[in-house]
């Protein structure tokens, strides 16, 4: 017995129109909720997210306004830059989508921050330690 190739076409895109149905509803009843103005950041929001766009605009080796502990817990420098850069990008999808030129650069300068010696330097103690392995390069496929 062969597949009836017409029947299963026709089961796969129902489906998929259904699961478009339900994508739309949904879109629909998220944005019905918002009046126009009512998602407008308060001077306090703004002046939070300059100062995470300030943030990223220092020299690459300037730290000033981070926490520098230690490289390997919570309080790593990686994991700060990670959450601003984490919140940069739901400022600029969630809020601000037409605001690109600004948001786009802090979130790569705060990318050419992480890829800096003082931020990645961790990696080789990391593999020491916890890899028992003299290949420090994190990009390195081991083979």
């Amino acid at each position: 017995m062969g597949i009836d190739m017409e029947k299963l076409r026709q089961q796969r895109n129902s489906y998929i129109d259904s699961q478009v149905a339900i994508e739309m509803a949904l879109t629909e009843a998220s944005t019905a909720s918002y009046k126009p103005g009512e998602r407008e950041l308060s001077p306090k929001q703004i002046s939070s997210r300059r100062y995470l766009i300030n943030l990223t605009r220092q020299d690459l080796n300037s730290w000033k306004g981070f926490t520098h502990q230690d490289q390997f817990r919570e309080s790593a420098l990686r994991y700060q830059l990670y959450h601003i850069v984490y919140g940069l990008s739901m400022i600029r999808c969630d809020i601000t989508p037409n605001f690109i030129g600004e948001l786009s650069r802090a979130q790569r300068m705060a990318i050419e921050k992480v890829l800096t010696p003082s931020v990645l330097h961790y990696w080789i103690w990391e593999s020491l330690w916890g890899r028992f392995s003299l290949k420090w390069d994190p990009i390195e496929m081991e083979k």
